[in-house]
């Protein structure tokens, strides 16, 4: 029998580097200081983790850093700082009732007859966060067959009919069934108001905001109020928000300890009901991710996890271990594995401790849901980056929307080499730092159809393995090294919130030739992705004609521009060579093509073109252009 722990300790660090700047302000102000604090307005422009882009009344688009009701803190000077700043946020709007989803929670006024038949469809509803007991129907006093009585009615949307929509309310003499039905007219609109970011929209206008600026030059939002105005599809636009909606009728205070059940985890906490709700929804989603991606069976026994928000509930009813890590506001998760000898089956259980953050209890069941199926999460580097890619796994999310504190780190640190990322014999909880490159590492190859095949199959025999390092990196990426080791330096060069590997993944397979005589070339070139092969290899020296025929966008509802691009460059056809110097690949500095011209090449290589735009934003790009190159006649 075989005992493995797996500590959680990044948010640990985190959490107490935020307590010490916390409780020592005067160390924080020596270095930090206020320059100026204003007043603006503006529209919303982009939204990603830790901030938001807003054009300003000069037309210009400035970002600004803001902490969302569900963040930690913020990052400034290049995540030198990490500081709680927290927003006020205000987000109202009012919606048509085709955006009405099932789960909201509605408070209307209408006349009812003791049947529940209105006298008139209603005009406007308002969107409330109300517990089950408060979904009621309020001035029911004539229950007279022929008399309409004006009342209140506060339900949860069951199902909606095109003018008519199904709400739960307690049971009333209008309501025996717990049912009732509202009919609303065809401008039917309703009032909806949030506290965070998750309703927000490009488009949406910015109706006033405070901004601080400090002498880092980070510029900070203290308050926003925000109206919805743009065009959108939904309401409802992110996972968090939608399980938020889904389980409304919950009560959000805080329970006594209990143990609840869902398919595949029994949970012991005693966090809200509805907040327990929602993290065993979110657990049930990150393992159905997890099974699909390793093409792997359900559990046949349950995840046992412990979720704690206080512990003097608690005392007597942990292990030392689990109570000293949910204490410092992480978790470890505990997997007893027996294997049969001379075989490779096994049984294998995992229990949880975890405090009571959503991420860090998803991060260590990912280690207990890898240990039940395969034995062992695999070696540190490979256990740590797959658990902070599995909290923050979502349901048809492609692109990077990761803890913004860590974004900013990543972003700007010198980063750690591919080397020393799966180093063999590294010991789990060594730093949140250490854990934000093993994700980097993970996500890149689990996300870059150039390697992720290998990759599933490199982590499925080291989780298995009895020997954790005997199975190292080279053994599936030995002749790959280089091409992992450039693709992941151009990858944290460039990611950020919103990017897509899978779009700026490397094409290694395009065959390339050099041009002779009058040949020309053909590329088809799409703006929705990265650095694109060409096929052509240039001499140093050499110069070569091009020409691009086509349109394309780099916004959504955009213009359509030419290979020139904007006045600002955006849309440009640009150029690079890589070539290979010191068994290393090495990419030139972009060459600025364009619609027509002629260029020389600065170095001998393969010619690889993309269209400029931000990394983080390739995906709402559209359209591809034809490009041709040639020898130039007199090169």
């Amino acid at each position: 029998m075989q005992l493995i722990a797996y500590a959680r300790w990044r948010r640990w660090i985190f959490l107490a580097v935020v307590a010490w700047l916390t409780c020592h302000p005067t160390a924080v102000l020596a270095q930090i200081k206020e320059l100026e604090r204003y007043n603006t307005t503006g529209i919303v422009r982009g939204l990603k983790p830790g901030q938001i882009d807003i054009e300003l009344p000069d037309g210009k688009t400035t970002t600004f850093k803001i902490q969302n009701v569900d963040e930690d803190a913020l990052a400034l000077s290049n995540a030198k700082y990490i500081v709680r700043l927290p927003a006020e946020i205000s987000v109202t709007g009012t919606l048509p009732h085709d955006l009405l989803e099932k789960g909201m929670v509605m408070r209307l006024s209408g006349e009812f007859n003791r049947d529940g038949k209105m006298a008139s469809p209603v005009e406007r509803l308002e969107i409330v966060d109300v517990p089950a007991a408060e979904m009621i129907i309020e001035g029911a006093e004539d229950t007279r067959p022929d008399r309409f009585s004006k009342c209140r009615v506060t339900g949860r949307m069951i199902n909606r009919q095109p003018l008519r929509i199904l709400l739960f309310v307690q049971k009333s003499p209008l309501s025996r069934h717990e049912r009732i039905y509202v009919d609303i007219t065809p401008d039917a609109v309703f009032d909806i108001k949030a506290k965070n970011l998750g309703r927000v929209v490009p488009g949406d206008t910015v109706r006033e905001m405070q901004v601080v600026r400090f002498s880092t030059g980070d510029l900070v939002i203290k308050s926003i109020e925000i109206e919805m105005t743009g065009k959108r599809e939904k309401a409802t636009l992110t996972f968090h928000d939608q399980l938020e909606q889904k389980h409304s009728h919950l009560s959000d205070e805080p329970g006594k300890p209990r143990t609840l059940k869902s398919n595949h985890f029994i949970l012991h906490t005693d966090i809200s009901d509805r907040s327990a709700a929602i993290l065993l929804d979110k657990l049930e989603t990150m393992l159905d991710l997890i099974c699909r991606y390793y093409a792997a069976p359900r559990l046949r026994e349950p995840v046992e996890i412990y979720c704690v928000r206080d512990l003097d509930n608690w005392q007597g009813k942990l292990p030392e271990y689990g109570f000293y890590k949910i204490m410092e506001g992480a978790g470890v998760t505990a997997t007893a594995t027996a294997r049969v000898p001379g075989t490779s089956r096994f049984m294998a259980k995992s229990v949880v401790y975890s405090c009571d953050n959503h991420g860090v209890c998803q991060h260590e069941a990912v280690h207990a849901i890898c240990g039940q199926l395969f034995g062992s999460p695999g070696p540190t580097w490979y256990a740590e980056g797959m658990a902070e890619m599995g909290q923050y796994w979502k349901p048809n999310q492609l692109e990077v929307a990761i803890d913004p504190v860590v974004i900013d780190y990543l972003t700007t640190a010198k980063p750690l080499k591919l080397d020393e990322i799966v180093r063999p014999g590294q010991v789990t909880g060594d730093s949140w730092k250490a854990y934000a490159w093993r994700w980097a590492l993970c996500h890149l190859l689990a996300s870059n159809s150039n390697y992720a095949v290998e990759f599933k199959k490199l982590g499925i025999a080291m989780m298995r393995s009895e020997d954790e390092d005997a199975i190292g990196f080279d053994t599936a990426f030995g002749k790959l090294r280089k091409e992992i080791s450039f693709e992941y330096d151009q990858f944290v060069a460039n990611f950020g919130s919103g990017y897509r590997v899978d779009l700026c993944q490397w094409d290694w397979k395009t065959k390339f030739d050099r041009l002779s005589g009058s040949a020309r070339k053909k590329v088809e070139v799409k703006s929705q992705a990265g650095w694109q092969a060409t096929g052509v290899e240039v001499v140093a020296g050499q110069s070569y004609d091009f020409i691009a025929q086509g349109t394309w966008q780099i916004h959504a509802d955009g213009l359509e521009l030419t290979a020139n691009g904007d006045s600002l460059g955006r849309g440009q056809l640009v150029g690079a060579i890589l070539s290979m110097h010191h068994d290393e690949y090495t990419l030139s500095a972009p060459l600025e093509l364009g619609e027509l011209g002629t260029f020389e090449a600065p170095m001998s290589g393969k010619l690889y073109v993309r269209c400029v735009d931000d990394w983080k934003a390739l995906a709402d790009n559209k359209g591809t252009i034809t490009v041709y190159f040639r020898l130039s006649p007199d090169g």
